[in-house]
């Protein structure tokens, strides 16, 4: 039921924030927000960008990580 309520929360949460999570030009984004990791049953937090160089190539990363009862930090490194 605990992770019922987490879920729920999380996808009310993403849901109000995806319109305003972002800072937009042309050609930069920065954006953030809450994310879940079923992993590790817990609530972390999400760094992301994108650079635009023209209409076809891009390069994005983002940086997630997850902070844990037992004070373990979970983290994850993603970049396309």
């Amino acid at each position: 039921m605990k992770n019922l309520r987490v879920v729920t929360a999380l996808i009310f949460g993403v849901l109000l924030l995806a319109g305003n999570a972002y800072a937009q030009s042309n050609t930069f984004k920065l954006g953030g927000g809450l994310i879940y990791g079923s992993e590790v049953d817990e609530l972390g937090i999400k760094l992301g960008g994108e650079y635009r160089f023209n209409e076809n190539w891009g390069v994005e990363g983002d940086f997630d990580i997850f902070f844990t009862e037992n004070n373990i930090t979970w983290w994850d490194i993603n970049a396309n």
